[in-house]
């Protein structure tokens, strides 16, 4: 997916004349998320800013932000593109130039539309383009102060450690609640068997994946007949039982329901940590814990 844009940098020349200094085309480099790509319009190192000299600041190898900068860019979304919850240590000024955009965040959601404006002031969000246009917007991020919970700096380094040691508590506390989204894809059907039909996720993106174990949650996103708020278990692990040294899974086990989400992007909240994954002596003894699971689940989410 190529980003291109007509990329225009006024200045003055040796005699102080205001002139145009560069008039071009320019491109995105490969971008590692699907359905975003981005350039990078120009940035500053430092403040005040310096606008004297000929260096081009759009040419200035950078991460998201740059560290006592800024960094104007343009983003491109895709529709259906694949989640990145994240946060950045700056305040961005956005506008959308074109199409239109959902901004998760905690507990809310924000549509904008062409047109809008947008101050980001260092809150974890996701952009989630669910029209059939790309959206592209306008982004100036400003260095800022850190934003912090408990006398700690939230960052994203704290909140996804947390997420891996499966601390959710902690993750809502720095303003995160965990989730998972992927495509359903066939597994081996053991769950069915099993009297637990579980659908597994293949993801498009590299998850912040929560410590091995059981979870219960509800359906952030889906389709087939499930809607938002369904319950679910979740199950993060190598299935022991049955597997050595297999592979990390994410199966998802919607409560209450039966029926076909092969294809469905689906998206699940985790919203308690049920226990630890273990390995059974039999698959009886599994099923027997599974119960168990289904019913701590219930109690968790409020369904009894």
């Amino acid at each position: 997916m190529t980003l291109e844009l007509r990329r225009v940098v006024t200045g003055h020349d040796v005699n102080g004349h205001a002139v145009v200094k560069i008039d071009e085309i320019t491109k995105n480099p490969p971008s590692g998320r699907p359905g975003r790509s981005a350039c990078v319009v120009w940035t500053t190192e430092s403040f005040p800013v310096d606008n004297a000299g000929d260096e081009d600041g759009g040419k200035r190898q950078v991460g998201t932000t740059l560290k006592n900068g800024t960094v104007f860019r343009v983003v491109e979304f895709l529709p259906d593109v694949s989640a990145r919850v994240h946060r950045t240590d700056s305040i961005d000024y956005a506008v959308v130039m074109s199409g239109e955009i959902y901004m998760e965040m905690d507990d809310s959601v924000v549509h904008l539309k062409a047109g809008d404006v947008l101050v980001q002031r260092g809150t974890i969000h996701n952009w989630v383009n669910r029209g059939t246009e790309p959206c592209k917007i306008a982004f100036v991020l400003i260095d800022a102060k850190p934003v912090e919970v408990g006398g700690s700096p939230v960052s994203s380094t704290r909140i996804r450690a947390a997420i891996v040691k499966g601390d959710l508590g902690e993750a809502r506390e720095l303003g995160v609640t965990p989730y998972l989204e992927g495509t359903v894809v066939v597994g081996d059907r053991r769950g069915r068997e099993l009297g637990f039909p579980t659908a597994n996720l293949r993801f498009d993106y590299l998850p912040a994946m929560p410590s091995l174990g059981i979870y219960a949650g509800r359906v952030t996103q889906a389709g087939s007949g499930v809607t938002a708020g369904h319950p679910a278990l979740i199950s993060i692990g190598t299935r022991p039982t049955f597997h050595d040294g297999a592979a990390v899974l994410a199966e998802v086990h919607l409560l209450d329901f039966d029926g076909d989400l092969y294809g469905v992007l689906l998206g699940v909240e985790l919203l308690a940590r049920l226990r630890d994954e273990q390995r059974f002596p039999d698959a009886d003894a599994l099923v027997a814990q599974m119960r168990r699971d289904a019913e701590a689940g219930r109690s968790v989410l409020g369904m009894r």
